[in-house]
């Protein structure tokens, strides 16, 4: 029996969609981190296939040559999200964001959600996206 991993590894995506013959591509600042791949430089690269990025940030392989597809809170690695943000916003960008943040080691509820409140905040300020107000029910008579 063939081993069905290596029949189609040819075909299989790896960290860098740049390469890809496709319409639509992703950024995952966690995964460029790990290929080594410089976010902002991919972004333009993928120019307008771009549709999604999955926000979060990665600290690049380890000093004793693991990989951790970590998925840290943006700003807490080294990926320059801030600026791949702040440049699609400049060029009127109409994809989606997505938060992708591991929160496994958060330690409590509270933790978690504050990471995820961080990462909205975070991505808020770098797309120029004003906070929502939050609306007061109305409350007849």
């Amino acid at each position: 029996m063939e081993d069905r991993r290596t029949v189609h590894e040819d075909v299989l995506p790896g960290w860098d969609p740049s390469s890809l013959d496709c319409d639509a591509a992703t950024l995952d600042f966690s995964h460029a981190s790990l290929s080594g791949r410089d976010s902002l430089e991919l972004a333009r690269a993928l120019d307008g296939r771009l549709r999604h990025v999955h926000l979060c940030d990665g600290s690049r392989v380890s000093d004793d040559g693991g990989i951790f597809d970590e998925h840290l809170v943006p700003g807490h690695g080294a990926e320059p999200v801030r600026a791949v943000l702040r440049e699609l916003a400049a060029r009127e960008w109409s994809g989606s964001v997505v938060a992708e943040v591991n929160t496994k080691k958060a330690g409590s509820p509270e933790a978690r959600l504050d990471m995820l409140r961080e990462t909205l905040s975070f991505a808020r300020e770098a797309l120029s996206v004003p906070p929502v107000r939050r609306l007061r029910a109305h409350r007849p008579g």
